[in-house]
């Protein structure tokens, strides 16, 4: 792998023949199912749309620097193939692709998060989003030739990035208290515990705020004493 946009090696694309109703030659759209027709639509199957290397074209770049310079790669990721760092000269701009793949390799087989791709979280069905069909075709489209799937094969056109819910599933949120004389000392911790990727992720200037408020028994407010506080931009 290396750091240029793009998916490294060669891509197979297969090509349907012209099918029967074709009124002209069209750019063929690729997907991820392998039983399409070109009629009347010019789907053509492509097995890189089930794959998180499908996602690395745009989620694993990096700028290389220039004039012999290097950074140290090891103190932000110890765990990282030394060669995705062209040896220091490298410095991630997107970094999630990678970081995914880490993680995967670092999984034992029998994990149940082995094989999990981008896909599976980022394009996958919410109770709130069924029945399934409302996303596939609208409109009289339902009725025409369209192929009843599984709704565990198809993905929606819904992309979820860092909402509340893909935060509910993706990190903990602990909360330890104890009281020390007249205080109440609370230590609280955010932990990546299944994201598949580091949090947050992405493009340099992406970052994950911690924001604490303290409440008597009736849902007020506590004053503030002392201590640091978020700047407003946090909050």
């Amino acid at each position: 792998m290396n750091n240029r946009p793009g998916v490294d090696g060669a891509i197979s694309l297969n090509r349907q023949e012209m099918g029967m109703g074709m009124m002209m030659r069209r750019v063929f759209a690729f997907g991820p199912y392998d039983d399409t027709v070109a009629m009347p639509m010019a789907a053509s199957y492509s097995s890189l749309y089930e794959t998180s290397e499908f996602c690395s074209s745009c989620h694993q770049e990096a700028r290389i620097l220039e004039n012999g310079q290097t950074w140290d790669y090891r103190k932000v990721y110890p765990d990282d193939d030394p060669e995705a760092f062209e040896g220091g000269r490298a410095v991630p701009t997107q970094w999630t692709y990678q970081e995914w793949k880490v993680w995967q390799d670092g999984l034992a087989a029998d994990h149940p998060d082995k094989g999990r791709r981008c896909q599976d979280c980022h394009t996958n069905w919410r109770k709130e989003m069924l029945p399934y069909y409302k996303f596939v075709v609208d409109g009289a489209a339902q009725e025409m030739m369209g192929v009843q799937r599984d709704p565990q094969t198809i993905h929606p056109h819904h992309f979820e990035g860092a909402t509340e819910k893909q935060l509910g599933t993706a990190a903990y949120l602990e909360i330890d208290a104890a009281q020390e004389d007249d205080e109440l000392i609370v230590t609280v911790s955010v932990t990546n515990a299944n994201s598949g990727h580091r949090l947050p992720t992405g493009i340099w200037m992406r970052n994950l705020i911690l924001l604490v408020t303290a409440q008597d028994e009736n849902g007020n407010s506590l004053k503030f004493l002392r201590g640091e506080t978020v700047p407003d931009w946090g909050a």
